[in-house]
């Protein structure tokens, strides 16, 4: 399995409430094959508490159902970063990792 299909199993992944997928919202930082397993980092930025876990149920969920179709599948590695982990002093990187035009720029 290709980063770029990792990719595309997560475009399959609506923001929750929205129509939008999380890659189109720019929350995909990393996603990537090493070996058997898949690495994927979601950037978050909500005050919402059921988001992490309601976004992470639905990714294990894609990505896993992909890998019963694909025998290089064989382990998930999710990690979810909240924006406000930035530390005070770097609030003009949790600014830009929210704008992909700023992200760019960086």
């Amino acid at each position: 399995m290709s980063d770029e299909a990792i990719l595309t199993i997560l475009k399959t992944v609506n923001y929750p409430g929205f129509s939008r997928d999380l890659v189109s919202f720019g929350l995909v930082q990393k996603a990537e094959m090493k070996g058997s397993t898949a690495r994927v980092i979601l950037e978050l930025s909500s005050s919402d508490q059921t988001l992490p876990k309601t976004i992470q149920k639905e990714v294990e969920e894609a990505l896993l159902a992909a890998a019963a179709h694909c025998s290089e599948l064989e382990q998930l590695e999710l990690t979810l970063v909240h924006i406000d982990e930035v530390p005070a002093d770097h609030a003009w990187l949790a600014l830009a990792k929210g704008c992909p035009r700023l992200r760019a720029l960086s």
